[in-house]
């Protein structure tokens, strides 16, 4: 039985936002904490082992029980104050919003 393992995640940046998404199958959403820390974004939590199933039972288990954790340090531009997560169907976005002055922008470029 793999008691700890790990979440596998996905990012993507776009011009206004960094988006994070993690499947957690299985694992309740109260279960679930998205925390940030002196510039690091940590998500854990954990996905038991049914009490009511006798691992003696088994034949083979390859799913992974117990307790995860992610840590991503963040880029300087986030908006700490704006980050926000949701849960459904066993994915959890964690959407982290870009500084207002952070974002980028084009310059246009005259010709003398």
């Amino acid at each position: 039985l793999n008691r700890n393992w790990k979440a596998n995640i996905d990012v993507k940046t776009t011009q206004d936002k960094v988006l994070i998404r993690t499947d957690l199958p299985g694992v309740e959403q109260s279960s679930i904490k998205v925390n940030v820390d002196d510039g690091i974004l940590t998500i854990s939590g954990e996905r038991p082992w049914s009490q009511d199933e006798n691992i003696e039972d088994y034949h083979r288990v390859e799913r992974s029980y117990g307790e995860y954790s992610r840590a991503l340090r963040l880029p300087e531009n986030i908006d700490v104050k704006a980050i926000s997560a949701s849960y459904q169907n066993g994915v959890l976005e964690v959407v982290l919003p870009k500084l207002e002055n952070a974002k980028a922008h084009s310059i246009a470029v005259t010709v003398h």
